[in-house]
């Protein structure tokens, strides 16, 4: 299915449980640059098993999602289709509007965060190993990639210059060998690209540069205290890609937070295997109970 989002659209699956209708419905993105093929039907598919609507959409210039140029990382699109995407869950008739979730992991992770505070009435949030600060990011990569990160500052300031001259962008890599020059420069993102990225997929291993002169003013975190409802902030503590003291932070912030640490787990797993498990099976019980202490709430 396809959702109206701006100047274009949103590819989209809609998973729907068996049973009784209208329900509660999880909306769920990827992470940087990721697309819905990359393993988002696991956790959807056990969603909707479990009485929950699961809406799973690709960012515009992303994926089977409209928009160009392609891999084009826009934030302020990026926060207009998570607004569009819950619009169009709270308007079908098998959903109960009232009840819906936003389920971000890595970089939508923060765009989860802050699409319930600024759309509102979200009945929970969930965001797995959550990208919240962009500002954290800079020393985090200088302490690890010194040079890594003064090639990727020039290549996206010549990015930055030719998207003024309206001429197409200069990409990078996402992911790399170790040594090569990429956005997400862990070892760990290269070597785990064979276990998320199935054949066939629409994912590309390059995105626009400029988004990396855009990602210090991206701090999801600072929306944090503004959202009413449930928060579940999952951590990782062998975390190699991102720093996570501001994830526990935004679990502190938000009046209604809560935050869950797993040891031995990576970034990229906590999308297959033992790693998923963890992580999901405190999903559905955290959804469980606060989907049920809202039920009690408002009657």
């Amino acid at each position: 299915m396809v959702i109206p989002s701006g100047d274009g659209t949103l590819a989209a699956w809609l998973y729907l449980p068996e049973g009784a209708q209208p329900c509660p419905c999880v909306v769920m993105a990827h992470g940087f640059t990721g697309v819905r093929d990359m393993q988002l039907d696991v956790p959807a598919r056990s969603f909707a098993s479990e009485g929950y609507a699961a809406l799973v959409f690709d960012y515009r210039h992303f994926g089977d999602s409209s928009g160009e140029p392609r891999q084009l990382l826009d934030l302020r699109k990026q926060y207009a289709d998570w607004d569009a995407a819950v619009a169009f869950a709270r308007q079908r008739a098998e959903i109960d509007a009232a009840a819906i979730v936003l389920w971000g992991t890595s970089f939508s992770g923060g765009h989860a965060i802050d699409a319930a505070a600024r759309i509102g009435g979200a009945a929970a949030v969930i965001v797995q190993a959550p990208f919240v600060d962009g500002l954290a990011m800079a020393p985090f990569m200088m302490r690890r990639y010194p040079r890594h990160l003064l090639r990727l500052q020039g290549l996206a300031i010549a990015d930055q210059i030719r998207a003024w001259r309206r001429r197409p962008p200069r990409y990078v890599a996402v992911a790399a060998p170790a040594h090569g020059l990429a956005m997400l420069p862990s070892s760990h993102v290269w070597e785990s690209i064979p276990m998320v990225v199935p054949p066939g997929s629409t994912w590309r291993n390059e995105v626009a540069a400029r988004i990396w002169l855009r990602l210090p003013a991206h701090r999801p975190l600072r929306a944090a205290k503004k959202i009413k409802c449930p928060v579940l902030v999952q951590v990782l503590d062998d975390e190699t890609v991102l720093p996570t003291a501001p994830a526990r932070a935004a679990a502190r912030k938000a009046p209604r937070g809560e935050a869950r640490s797993y040891s031995q787990l990576d970034h990229f797993d906590v999308y297959v295997g033992a790693g998923f498990e963890r992580l999901h099976r405190d999903q559905l019980a955290f959804l469980r109970r606060v989907l049920r202490q809202g039920a009690a709430g408002s009657s």
